[in-house]
């Protein structure tokens, strides 16, 4: 789940107001890999991963038109799953 989450190129499945999420460095993800996508109703945004603790957080610094964010994703192993919690804080 986590390798999956990390790359936003995938934000395209499971978002609906995501689309056409890009990478804009080169592989491996880590940090400092980079990503763009445009999003219903907030326009353009980029963000970077800062933090990366596979398998079980990453911290992301992203950028909008109207505004700024750093976003912290926990996974924790649930019985048939896992749970992904995540805060959004102003930088």
């Amino acid at each position: 789940m986590f390798d999956y989450f990390v790359d936003f190129r995938n934000e395209n499945e499971w978002n609906v107001v995501a689309h056409d999420v890009t990478m804009l460095t080169d592989r491996p993800i880590g940090v400092g890999s980079r990503f763009r996508g445009e999003y219903d109703r907030m326009g353009a945004m980029e963000y970077e991963l800062i933090e990366y603790d596979r398998p079980r957080w990453a911290k992301v610094r992203g950028n909008a038109r109207l505004f700024r964010w750093v976003s912290t994703f926990s996974f924790t192993e649930e019985a048939g799953g896992t749970r992904v919690d995540c805060t959004m804080d102003p930088p």
